[in-house]
């Protein structure tokens, strides 16, 4: 989600006549209580994430990965792969499997994806909801960066400090099953007739957008 921000509000003693208008939306529509748009269409004032509207609002371009649903598991079918597969006697030999195992199945995820049809939206999000992806993505980078700068010097200090990249690694690994199984993610699936079905919405956005479609 890397495009201008476009700030649509009502201020108090604003001119009505220089509010500015959305967009109109165009490209989707609800069936079955799914969402299955046309790639590049633009979707009402609707916050994907949680169904709700604001005065303020964010349109973004988004493009949607297209992902299987049943790979979401694979990073914990790994993981218990991997701790199995070890010879671990405490939780601190078993924690250096699982963190490996579960980073493993999650890059084989993104694999398919890769040479799948992906469909590009634009959509409205709350302001809330940026600033918390924004601040959990760059909380998530910070971790992974420091693992990777800071492991071999952190591992030639005294005994506290060589402690510290198995600590960053594993809140990183918590923090990646939190995103996988918790955080609600947008992806795609294509269909026979062209257009994409959306996985990931909150309930709430589908009864929202049946309900500015009828």
């Amino acid at each position: 989600m890397d495009s201008p921000a476009n700030p649509y509000a009502t201020p108090a003693t604003a001119d009505p006549a220089a509010i500015p208008v959305a967009p109109p939306d165009f490209g989707w529509a609800i069936e079955n209580r799914r969402l299955v748009v046309e790639t590049g269409a633009r979707l009402p004032m609707v916050d994907p994430y949680t169904g709700r509207a604001s005065e303020t609002m964010q349109l973004r371009e988004v493009l949607l990965p297209n992902r299987l649903p049943w790979l979401r598991f694979l990073p914990l079918v790994t993981a218990l792969i991997f701790v199995l597969l070890g010879a671990a006697d405490s939780w601190i030999t078993i924690l250096a499997p699982l963190c490996w195992g579960a980073l493993i199945g999650y890059l084989v995820t993104l694999v398919p994806s890769l040479f799948l049809p992906k469909c590009t939206l634009f959509l409205f999000f709350q302001p809330h909801t940026i600033r918390f992806r924004t601040i959990f993505d760059r909380a998530m980078s910070l971790l992974l960066l420091s693992w990777l700068l800071g492991g071999i010097p952190m591992s030639l200090g005294p005994a506290w400090l060589q402690n510290v990249p198995a600590i960053l690694f594993g809140t990183w690994v918590l923090c990646l099953a939190f995103s996988i199984f918790f955080q609600r993610r947008l992806t795609c699936h294509r269909r026979k007739d062209g257009r994409f079905q959306v996985r990931g919405l909150h309930s709430r956005a589908v009864i929202e957008l049946m309900r500015i479609q009828r």
